[in-house]
């Protein structure tokens, strides 16, 4: 509650030095460091000075005083059609070697564009081909320069003209509640006269497109594929592929992947009993094994140790008088948490079982 009786408190802090105050924007430029951070450091420094540390008030309220200057960040896009990028490079590198693994370029042969320089003047592009001995016997293309073993035809995998799918990712805004996905109203001339400059607007029928909008729309995530594929009469036909919907998923790579693996495994491993489904029993209800009769004994046991009521434990030997000869099988109860791989030995078991079964599961 505000209580105007109260005096303010003053903070007094303590005058940093001019070193002390480009120590601090130095940090606050170049290693985009709090003001925390940055009066830790500084209090490090006076404290081997023999100083008094400084409060964060005082780091702040010396970073206020400083004269502010705004840089506007630089927006680079990720592409660029400049042949001396490094993007564009690698864009081209990536295709050259596409097409000489799909048997349309041929590097002996086809030499690659000149590479224009920024003045406007041309420089033949030099081979990066590494001064190896093992690879001087190399293919050369036409001036005579050795082909870098990225490009060499005879190193790459071979890619089949035919059912070989390019797959291409594709995120869109989710709508709600369009009613129409476009309406046009153009404008008539009269008569059909172009030299006429009278004009009529045409009419929208129905009610106007309307769509809603909200916060936080989603996002709809698809890997699209198509490819060529040649019929066993000769025809080639273009197919589509079943879209892959990872919405809401995230695509990690395969170290990521290795990694996520094996905490999964490790926490499978430590569930407790009866948790996540990872024990499948096919017990029959109700059924025993001689093996498994308690006796007196065992029962005193239970009781006395565990807490197991009387009533309980009579229950179960007299459910037990009728028990099967020997002991139950093995595979009635699988904890797939003592597998190497819990994931794949669950999915191996179902696999092998008819689906009326799996479903059943």
């Amino acid at each position: 509650m505000y209580d105007p009786k109260r005096k303010s408190h003053i903070h007094s802090g303590e005058i940093l030095s001019n070193d002390e105050k480009k120590q601090m924007a130095d940090a606050l430029e170049k290693d985009y460091a709090s003001l925390r951070d940055v009066m830790e450091d500084v209090n490090e420094i006076r404290d081997k000075k023999g100083k008094k540390g400084v409060s964060l008030w005082s780091i702040a309220n010396a970073s206020n005083k400083m004269v502010h200057t705004q840089v506007t960040t630089e927006h680079v896009s990720q592409g660029s059609d400049d042949p001396h990028d490094n993007w564009c490079k690698a864009r081209f590198n990536l295709n050259k070697q596409l097409l000489i693994q799909c048997g349309k370029l041929d590097p002996t042969v086809t030499l690659d564009p000149v590479l224009p320089k920024k003045d406007g003047e041309t420089i033949e592009k030099v081979s990066t081909a590494p001064n190896d001995a093992n690879y001087d016997d190399g293919p050369k293309d036409l001036n005579g320069n050795l082909i870098e073993p990225c490009f060499d035809k005879a190193q790459l995998t071979p890619i089949p003209e035919y059912s070989t799918v390019m797959w291409d990712e594709t995120h869109r805004k989710v709508q709600h509640g369009c009613t129409k996905k476009k309406t046009f109203k153009f404008k008539r001339r009269l008569d059909n006269d172009e030299l006429c400059e009278e004009e009529e607007e045409g009419e929208i029928d129905g009610q106007a497109p309307r769509m809603k909008h909200i916060k936080f729309p989603g996002e709809v995530r698809l890997l699209l594929g198509l490819a060529v594929v040649k019929l066993l009469d000769g025809t080639v036909v273009g197919r589509r592929m079943k879209a892959l919907d990872y919405t809401g998923k995230t695509v990690c790579s395969e170290k990521d992947m290795k990694t996520y693996e094996r905490e999964e495994m490790h926490r499978v491993k430590h569930l407790k009993e009866g948790r996540g489904g990872w024990i499948l029993n096919n017990r029959p209800g109700g059924a025993f094994w001689e093996s498994e009769r308690i006796t007196d004994e065992v029962a005193k046991f239970l009781h006395e140790t565990k807490g197991f009521s009387m009533n309980k434990l009579q229950t179960i030997h007299s459910l037990s008088s009728n028990a099967n000869q020997g002991s139950p099988l093995q595979h009635l109860v699988v904890d797939f948490r003592q597998a190497a791989n819990p994931g794949t030995s669950i999915m191996m078991l179902l696999a092998s079982r008819p689906p009326e079964s799996v479903a059943n599961t």
